[in-house]
């Protein structure tokens, strides 16, 4: 069987087996970091004692500053050989090769990915100083959750990053027919995916609360805890898969601001709420009522940004051509400025106009359903 080429990778192959290709990669290396997390809490776990969980717990946000910075010093040494081990190299550090062009974008996208992970630590650190105020039981089991948690949702991010090359390069070809394929294909498998996480949570949670700590104190809370949170998984899933797509897509504005009203705007004073209101099964709730407020706006935005530059472009046929009459202020400065005339009845015909791709009017059409 002869090797797919990039090209079609991304054109042709069909959505599934391409998106398959895809996220196996990324899965299997979200599932070995998540087993790694694991393997601590449930090997303290062994002890017997809520206290040594509980401590784990309470430092394990700061735990993951160190080993951020652990990776910082890695990646620059990895670099330094990179760049000393080649003769030739694409890559350069001198300060006369630095452009600015795209340093916009490039930060505009990353912003959202650094507030994503900066907020979810600190609504971490939050419950755990919330949930301290109710014994070391309630900690250590809010901490085995969030380890357990952590396994469907490193499914989903491995399906997000897994997708997001081909995302980007079907939004930015302007086929947004495949481009919708893979999106609504991800969200199914994703769902999917959850679902499957949240049969075997709701119906194992007992046996693995006994698994992780075998306390008379925390399993009853563990189990419980397990029970609500996993409720959020198929929100969560979905919500997760439209954050990348804003960052494949190049939206990092759209990204930054559903990152900060999900995880700061949102999740943190719902958490002092519900702490007041309902206790400490109220804390655990919350995730599940941010996610499912999340998902339309989310959904909406989506939707609007995917055929905005179908938006900006009006289609005129007549008898023997069609014309793509591309309105002034569009979102693509060159087409903004002519127009293409593209000859041909077939609807499955592409023309290629100053390296610009375009579709019949038939074709166009189905973009905009």
């Amino acid at each position: 069987m002869a090797e797919l080429t990039e090209k079609e990778l991304f054109e042709s192959v069909p959505v599934p087996k391409a998106v398959a290709r895809l996220i196996i990669p990324t899965i299997i290396s979200q599932i070995v970091t998540v087993i790694y997390n694991l393997a601590d809490t449930f090997f303290i776990g062994r002890i017997g004692d809520p206290a040594m969980v509980a401590g784990a717990t309470l430092v394990s946000p700061w735990f993951n500053l160190l080993t951020a910075l652990s990776n910082l010093i890695s990646f620059l040494f990895l670099l330094g050989v990179f760049l000393r081990g080649r003769k030739t190299s694409a890559m350069s550090l001198s300060l006369r090769h630095i452009s600015f062009r795209y340093a916009g974008k490039v930060f505009s996208v990353g912003l959202s990915a650094a507030f994503t992970t900066l907020l979810a630590n600190v609504v971490f650190m939050i419950i755990n100083i919330l949930a301290y105020g109710y014994g070391d039981a309630a900690v250590s089991a809010y901490g085995i959750v969030k380890r357990l948690d952590q396994i469907p949702l490193g499914i989903s991010l491995g399906l997000s990053q897994g997708v997001m090359p081909l995302i980007a390069y079907n939004y930015g070809l302007g086929d947004y027919v495949r481009l919708k394929k893979v999106s609504v294909f991800s969200w199914i498998l994703a769902a999917v995916m959850a679902a499957a996480c949240v049969i075997l949570f709701e119906t194992l949670a007992l046996y693995i609360a006994r698994l992780m700590l075998d306390d008379e104190d925390t399993v009853p809370l563990t189990t419980n805890f397990l029970r609500i949170a996993c409720t959020a998984v198929p929100f969560m899933s979905v919500n997760a898969l439209v954050m990348y797509f804003f960052q494949a897509m190049g939206k990092g504005t759209q990204a930054t601001v559903l990152a900060v009203c999900r995880q700061g705007v949102l999740n943190i004073p719902m958490l002092f709420l519900m702490n007041r209101l309902v206790g400490l099964y109220g804390m655990i709730w919350v995730q599940l009522i941010i996610e499912v407020i999340m998902l339309p706006f989310m959904l909406g935005m989506y939707a609007a940004t995917r055929l905005r530059r179908v938006a900006d472009q009006e289609i005129v046929k007549s008898d023997v051509w069609y014309t793509i009459v591309v309105v002034a202020g569009g979102t693509n400065d060159v087409l903004a400025k002519t127009s293409a005339v593209l000859c041909g009845k077939g609807t499955d015909d592409v023309y290629y106009v100053d390296n610009m791709r375009f579709y019949t009017a038939e074709k166009f059409d189905l973009y905009t359903e």
